[in-house]
């Protein structure tokens, strides 16, 4: 079944307004400095990587979308794609997240993203009339 439009636009603004400092605090790595308008870190996606201790991996942190890209993998792509990587240590399939890992990307960020409302791609939402009836049920209201 094909995601919507609205799906993809609140993921979009999901993504902006979950903190670079959220995702990696949540993983356990340092958080960046306040100075800079981007931050380094060690590669995610690939043990290969490890040999600089420069920080291969480049965050932009005044992009909306926390743009990222490692300088010896080559991975590109943002906060959904950095979520991935720090779940599974390894870049996407294919070089680009589609399916059950896109999914997966976004199950994690919801997890960090505290204020998230986002409804499942798999289930669709439900009519009006059975959104009013909720409330009243779960009180014990027929």
């Amino acid at each position: 079944m094909p995601q919507s439009p609205r799906y993809f636009q609140d993921v979009d603004a999901m993504i902006e307004r979950t903190t670079l400092d959220a995702v990696l605090g949540h993983y356990g790595h340092e958080l960046p400095s306040s100075g800079s308008g981007e931050h380094r870190l060690q590669c995610v996606f690939n043990d290969n990587c490890a040999d600089s201790s420069y920080g291969q991996l480049t965050i932009k942190k005044d992009s909306p979308a926390k743009l990222i890209h490692c300088h010896t993998c080559g991975v590109r792509g943002h906060l959904r794609t950095l979520a991935h990587g720090l779940e599974t240590g390894t870049p996407p399939t294919g070089g680009k997240l589609k399916q059950q890992e896109f999914k997966d990307a976004v199950a994690a960020l919801k997890q960090i993203d505290s204020g998230s409302a986002l409804p499942s791609p798999d289930q669709p939402k439900p009519s009006p009339a059975i959104a009013a009836e909720e409330p009243a049920l779960r009180r014990g209201n027929p």
